[in-house]
């Protein structure tokens, strides 16, 4: 399916903003040639920056959510379930 530059410019800026950087080529299946040849284009960078930016202060936002709960003592409880053959265990 072929988008035009505007609606590439805004899935990209929207994906880079929940997921980051490090997958956006393969998630939208283009070389990196590609990608730094759109870069060139203003409107692209500039989406391409303001998706890092949402996600940057997403990313602190809940470090810092983090680290508060865990100066706090912060206390979770984890559930795991291994499987072995058809048995399985939980553990708590």
């Amino acid at each position: 399916m072929a988008y035009n530059l505007k609606e590439m410019t805004e899935m990209c800026s929207k994906w880079v903003a929940e997921n980051g950087l490090m997958e956006h080529c393969a998630h939208f299946g283009i070389d990196s040639q590609t990608y730094y040849r759109w870069l060139e284009n203003a409107d692209f960078a500039d989406a391409i920056k303001k998706g890092k930016n949402e996600f940057k202060e997403k990313l602190e936002q809940r470090l810092v959510e983090s680290l508060s709960k865990a100066a706090c003592g912060y206390e979770f409880e984890e559930t795991k379930t291994e499987y072995e053959g058809k048995k399985v265990k939980k553990k708590i």
